[in-house]
């Protein structure tokens, strides 16, 4: 339903336990441009989770704590740190295949869900499992409906949600730039008029979110030519190194450079739309209709 969309411009594969052998990054031919995540509810969830059913919902819920911080970790310490806690736990366990299975299908696996792992990645965009795709599959389900069909009625039926899909994001897309023309006049901040007329709702957040935080940022040129970052309050001191195009912030990496954080709005004294990607900019209709026209 994307035929535009190439394999090589996917970035990363969410999905459930099926895919944490990777290879289907190889039959697709792109594990050298992108990598698989996995879904965190359906890691630790008691109904539908791998680990709990793994475990048993005895002993994971003596786990649980744990094995929750290994996911949700902040830093590779609070990864550490909880993992040895299920080691020991699991240590004097009178069935061994527990920790065998900690081992080799959770700690070898961690580039796949850790958060300080994953969050390294550039364009992760935050995200911590496949409700995307979930949603998608809700939307087949209310539309098409839940009854087993002939191939031929099934694609058929498919086109047609695709069509009404459109059109209301057509509607959707029409609204807002006309929203957005009449608030760019009762503006005064260039940037922001700028940045109502170039960007999309979800392109529009963030830059909100950007120039809120950057509001409460002091900036200092070092003697190397680096730029620094403080808070003005001084309730806590932020020092990151960026240069005119590029940041380390959590923010920037996040969007995989596809956007401006606060840092750089303060560097290159505010918006210019070609600092963000394509994929943030506003439209105002979908190029086009349907994939077969």
């Amino acid at each position: 339903m994307a035929p535009e969309r190439k394999c090589r411009d996917i970035k990363f594969l969410v999905g459930d336990g099926i895919f944490a052998a990777e290879t289907i990054l190889t039959k697709l031919g792109i594990e050298g441009t992108c990598r698989v995540l996995l879904d965190h509810h359906h890691l630790l969830s008691l109904e539908i989770g791998s680990w709990p059913k793994a475990f048993g919902l005895n002993l994971f819920s003596l786990l649980k704590e744990d094995l929750t911080l290994m996911v949700k970790s902040p830093s590779a310490t609070a990864y550490e740190e909880a993992l040895e806690g299920v080691r020991s736990k699991l240590h004097n366990h009178p069935d061994q295949k527990h920790a065998q299975y900690l081992e080799t299908h959770i700690h070898s696996k961690r580039h796949l869900f850790a958060n300080h792992i994953v969050q390294s990645f550039p364009g992760h965009l935050n995200i911590q499992g496949n409700a995307p795709a979930e949603a998608n599959h809700a939307s087949i389900v209310a539309r098409v409906g839940s009854l087993v069909m002939e191939p031929v009625l099934l694609l058929e039926s498919l086109m047609e949600r695709h069509l009404s899909i459109c059109s209301e994001r057509n509607h959707c897309i029409s609204l807002r730039h006309v929203q957005c023309q009449a608030l760019a006049m009762q503006s005064t901040d260039r940037s922001t008029i700028e940045a109502l007329k170039g960007l999309s709702s979800w392109g529009f957040k963030l830059y909100e979110k950007a120039i809120r935080h950057s509001q409460k940022l002091h900036h200092r040129k070092s003697l190397d030519g680096s730029h620094q970052f403080h808070y003005i309050d001084g309730s806590s001191t932020l020092t990151i190194e960026a240069s005119t195009d590029v940041c380390s912030c959590p923010v920037w990496v996040a969007t995989g450079g596809t956007t401006q954080c606060s840092h750089l709005l303060i560097l290159q004294g505010g918006f210019p739309k070609e600092k963000w990607a394509v994929r943030w900019h506003q439209r105002t209709a979908l190029g086009k209709i349907t994939p077969y026209q």
